[in-house]
């Protein structure tokens, strides 16, 4: 694992990759074991569904020296889409959003770095659930 720790020639890159780690985690549960095998065939279909998302054909080559595991014949590297909010999604985004920001003023420390990203953090959690829910739809 990477030392993240602030060191004195490199604290403010160090602090800044703090904020990166998700610093929230869900209640433990009591370890079971399962009682049943899994369903492989259902895992199969939800990843062949995953499998048919296709990034959009980008138009700015990627970066000298990138590791970006996609590319094209062009050179050009695939890209983000845009993935729309109801206007349901945006309004409650955008009051949580204010309610972060709030936050921010009342906090200090590396607190302020993790609360500027949780709202971009939030929306990519939301897709990766929303996708997972979709996948497993029959």
């Amino acid at each position: 694992m990477q030392d993240f720790s602030p060191k004195p020639n490199h604290a403010g890159h160090k602090l800044r990759q703090l904020a990166r780690f998700v610093w929230f985690w869900p209640e433990p549960v009591p370890f079971r074991r399962p009682k049943a095998t899994p369903n492989i065939a259902f895992v199969v279909s939800a990843f062949e569904r995953l499998s048919i998302l296709e990034m959009a054909p980008g138009d700015v080559p990627p970066a000298k020296g990138s590791r970006q595991p996609f590319s094209h014949r062009s050179g050009n590297a695939p890209t983000q889409g845009i993935v729309p909010l109801t206007e349901a999604a945006a309004t409650q985004l955008e009051a949580f959003a204010q309610e972060i920001q709030v936050r921010q003023t009342e906090t200090r420390g590396l607190m302020v770095s993790c609360l500027g990203k949780v709202r971009g953090l939030a929306l990519r959690l939301s897709l990766v659930l929303e996708y997972l829910h979709w996948a497993a739809e029959e």
